[in-house]
């Protein structure tokens, strides 16, 4: 069974504008594309005949619903065993173009909650190269530190995934309120201020740089997926991901100048 989604209809409507649209008899059509139509002053027509080569661009496949199963199918699958999260239709396997946000909740796999937990599975996979690193060049301190960030971000995982609040964090026995007072202070903690990056440092301050850095983007990927109007619904976890690049810093500037008071 084809669905119609504003999703596609905005993309055929990028390339030509049109005044009419013809849905096929069985087509399903999800609640925002009909108010697209609408908005666009778009004449909806049900036609009779099957797809055309055209109408094949710009309409996904998808499993049959359970209301339209085949009465001859040999599929033992639970007709309910998923969920549209947009459309609330069922479907008994899933789609390979979605994926689970919750329990039985199938979303598109690049729906912007999708896109961060992909952001953070990749910052954990950067965290263990770091880690890999610093074991090379047999810093313990740094070592330790990056691996409190990762079993972190991992900790941000499970909290988004499950809808648990994120609790905070230590790095190197220091929790949030210290790193932050370190890093907007570093003169009081270390030899120095504020390091200016120049590309002659040790590799161990480049490279913290760089995770430091990914954890800002992801940060800000996190914005995207959990702002819904003027509100952030998941600001545990955006705030988590600011002080981690506090934490970050923290660890550059031990790499940088030694480990500190």
């Amino acid at each position: 069974m084809a669905v119609l989604t504003e999703s596609l209809l905005r993309s055929k409507w990028k390339n030509e504008k049109f005044t009419e649209y013809v849905a096929r008899k069985n087509e399903v059509i999800t609640p925002s594309a009909r108010e697209f139509l609408k908005e666009k002053g778009v004449q909806l027509k049900i036609g009779e005949s099957g797809p055309s080569d055209e109408d094949r661009k710009h309409v996904h496949r998808v499993p049959h619903p359970v209301r339209e199963r085949e009465a001859t199918s040999n599929v033992s699958d639970d007709p309910k065993r998923y969920k549209n999260y947009y459309t609330e239709e069922y479907y008994s396997r899933k789609p390979e173009f979605m994926t689970q946000i919750r329990a039985d909740l199938l979303v598109f796999k690049d729906d912007p909650r999708i896109i961060f937990r992909g952001r953070i599975d990749s910052l954990e996979a950067e965290m263990l190269r770091g880690m890999l690193l610093m074991r090379h060049e047999k810093n313990a301190d740094l070592f330790k530190g990056l691996k409190d960030i990762y079993l972190h971000l991992r900790k941000i995982m499970r909290a988004e995934v499950l809808g648990e609040p994120i609790k905070s964090f230590s790095v190197l026995g220091k929790d949030y309120e210290e790193i932050r007072k370190i890093t907007h202070s570093p003169s009081d903690h270390f030899p120095g201020g504020h390091l200016v990056m120049t590309g002659e440092e040790k590799p161990a301050v480049i490279h913290l740089n760089v995770l430091r850095a990914a954890v800002r983007e992801v940060e800000i990927v996190g914005v995207t997926a959990f702002r819904n109007g003027t509100e952030v619904e998941r600001n545990d976890i955006i705030e988590s991901l600011n002080r981690l690049s506090s934490a970050l810093y923290y660890l550059m500037m031990i790499a940088h100048y030694g480990k500190g008071q």
